[in-house]
């Protein structure tokens, strides 16, 4: 609720699902593109890492251009940041999440979100 807020304020529209398979249906269903895709690494179900990957490849697949996928996580394991810049994610934002971490990290991307957490 707090990321949504945030999102928000900042001018922002947000998609919101609740885990990792849910965000790729609302990502590969939509007809134009998502700016950015927030995802929690650790969801129910889909973790975030793979549904990153999954992104990536459709993305690939397609030809769309390539969103940016920001990460947001407690973990804090330098494995864990390996495996997310490999799967395609963009950045890794640790939590707690500030509204400046967030509006450095959205520096350049469009209005339209997806967040999956």
């Amino acid at each position: 609720m707090l990321v949504r807020s945030i999102l928000e304020s900042l001018g922002h529209r947000v998609t919101e699902v609740a885990d990792g398979r849910s965000a790729i249906d609302a990502f590969t269903d939509r007809w134009q593109p998502f700016s950015a895709v927030l995802m929690d690494l650790h969801m129910p179900g889909l973790d975030g890492i793979t549904a990153a990957s999954m992104i990536r490849n459709f993305e690939m697949r397609t030809g769309r251009r390539p969103a940016k996928i920001i990460a947001l996580t407690a973990d804090v394991l330098a494995e864990t940041r390996v495996r997310a810049v490999e799967a395609g994610i963009d950045l890794v934002i640790e939590k707690p999440i500030s509204a400046d971490s967030l509006r450095r990290a959205l520096v350049g991307v469009g209005q339209d979100f997806e967040s999956a957490a």
